[in-house]
């Protein structure tokens, strides 16, 4: 069957009007997903219509009393919405991050063994998918730090801080200064002497080390 030219022309727009049309739905439904996402981190972290009747407080609240009070009761809603946006939106590390630092929170401050095992594991659980979505995220990577000191494998968390951050951001006092202190609270004031050297106060750190080592050394009565 022979198909005139006027009429192969005209296929070829519907079919690209079609695929422009489906792409930007597409397009459309993914930003959609991502601004819902986004919103729903920022509400929790950030909090909701402020100075309003409708007012919903952030869940990192810097009132400590006032974070032990509500955050432990927040803390479901916070993971559930952020198993909902990483489904909408699996690129967004921040909410996953800032999910994993609550419920590390929660669980250093509960004082029941299961649910301080239920709400680790939910921070093992959402900071390994924030890094494994950025692994140059300090903020996923701190927490990741302090998961493997809180379950006892503190030379492991020395190694990660020190080749993950201080590696890649020498230039960060703050970063050398907490792995400074790690050292310290470890008892590697070996290690803890040499990075102190990088830092503005380090040689005030270095005599207390000295002088801690000193007194290590020294003879007993």
């Amino acid at each position: 069957m022979h198909v005139s030219r006027h009429a192969f022309s005209k296929w070829v727009r519907i079919v690209a009007a079609s695929l422009l049309a489906v792409g930007g739905a597409a397009g459309l439904a993914r930003s959609v997903g991502s601004g819902i996402s986004q919103e729903r981190y920022f509400r929790h972290k950030y909090g909701h219509m402020l100075g309003t009747r409708w007012e919903i407080p952030p869940s990192a609240d810097s009132n400590l009393l006032e974070r032990c009070r509500t955050l432990p009761a927040r803390l479901p809603a916070i993971l559930e919405d952020c198993e909902r946006s990483h489904r909408r939106c699996p690129e967004n590390w921040y909410f996953p991050s800032y999910a994993a630092e609550q419920a590390l929170w929660v669980a250093l401050t509960d004082t029941d063994p299961v649910a301080f095992r239920r709400h680790f594991g939910a921070a093992e659980h959402w900071a390994a998918i924030a890094l494994s979505l950025n692994p140059y995220d300090t903020e996923a990577c701190h927490i990741w730090c302090r998961l493997l000191w809180e379950k006892g494998e503190r030379d492991e968390a020395i190694a990660f801080w020190r080749d993950n951050v201080v590696a890649r951001r020498f230039w960060n006092p703050d970063a050398r200064a907490f792995l400074v202190d790690l050292c310290k609270r470890n008892g590697d004031y070996a290690l803890a002497r040499r990075e102190a050297v990088f830092l503005r106060n380090g040689q005030a750190d270095i005599r207390r080390l000295d002088a801690i080592r000193r007194r290590r050394r020294a003879p007993g009565p």
